[in-house]
């Protein structure tokens, strides 16, 4: 679409293949049916679309990466690594997250430790990467490109940090489902 000059946002895809022709093999009269309401619905849709413009804005070459996990550790790195100032925020005294926990990973079974040890050490070794742990993101207000962040230390006697980042990653881990806090799957039922 953007070859022949229109606009790209102006394009909706439905798929018949996928969704009809391979999903229902041996129903040809329901594949058929689906895929009319496919293409009616596609089509439906296509008359909504509005044109949009691209866009390019300035950002500042700074980063905020919240959680000291295996997914914050990874995107700090990357990021400093290309040449970003990166500030890394963990609530925690130490870096790992749940896989701290963790003895072995899947699907290769390697040990966690063997995993994070490494990481942990280029985090604190590398120049372009503030590490503020036992901290955490009090307020946060701006624009893509454009944030102002406070971040309020606990073992500094609450010390607030303010920095300007042009982009946030939140990579705050995650808590096991405990199926024991919804009723359906309660013992008692």
């Amino acid at each position: 679409i953007k070859k022949t000059g229109a606009n790209p946002y102006l394009y909706e895809q439905v798929n018949v293949r996928d969704q009809c022709s391979w999903a229902h093999r041996s129903d040809s009269e329901a594949a058929t049916d689906k895929a009319k309401l496919l293409v009616a619905s596609g089509v439906a849709r296509a008359w909504s679309l509005e044109p949009l413009e691209e866009e390019y804005i300035s950002v500042i070459p700074r980063t905020l990466v919240v959680g000291g996990g295996i997914a914050g550790i990874n995107a700090a790195l990357d990021l400093a690594r290309r040449g970003f100032r990166v500030y890394l925020v963990e609530r925690e005294t130490g870096l790992g997250g749940r896989m701290r926990q963790l003895d072995r990973t899947f699907p290769t079974n390697d040990y966690a430790e063997s995993i994070l040890t490494p990481v942990m050490q280029a985090i604190e070794a590398h120049h372009n990467i503030q590490l503020l742990t036992s901290s955490e993101v009090e307020s946060a207000e701006g624009t893509v490109g454009d944030f102002r962040v406070r971040v309020k230390n606990f073992d500094q006697a609450d010390q607030l940090l303010e920095m300007e980042v042009g982009t946030i990653i939140v990579a705050t881990g995650y808590d096991p489902f405990d199926k024991s806090r919804i009723k359906e799957y309660s013992p008692d039922n």
